[in-house]
């Protein structure tokens, strides 16, 4: 399992992630039209909030199944279920429940398949 992270940090480009933080800062000062009421932005802010927490476990018991698996770091295995996702354009948790299952026995979809390869 140790040549499938090899496999897939070599996908990767190396400043893949560089410039992030420009585009978002960009995109928040740019905004068009009347700001956004305070509290339609804090039930949208809890509800992103609530997502978080409800599949937080199942990325954690992904990331351990990695590590088993790949005989890698917490960080690690947190990339590969990053690069997998952005591969497959599968949500992160949608992945980590796929690595769940099939962990268990349950066969993988094949969006999350391909993107293993």
């Amino acid at each position: 399992m140790r040549s499938l992270q090899h496999r897939i940090q070599r996908r990767r480009p190396a400043n893949a992630f560089r410039g992030c933080e420009r585009n978002h800062q960009a995109a928040d000062t740019g905004r068009a039209g009347p700001s956004p009421d305070p509290t339609t932005e804090l039930l949208r802010e809890n509800e992103q909030l609530r997502r978080a927490m409800e599949s937080r476990p199942v990325i954690d018991m992904a990331r351990g199944v990695l590590m088993v698996g790949c005989a890698c770091r917490p960080e690690e295995a947190w990339e590969i279920l990053a690069t997998v996702s952005q591969h497959a354009n599968v949500k992160l948790r949608h992945v980590a429940e796929a690595v769940t299952a099939a962990a268990t026995g349950n066969p993988m979809p094949a969006s999350c398949r391909n993107a293993w390869r």
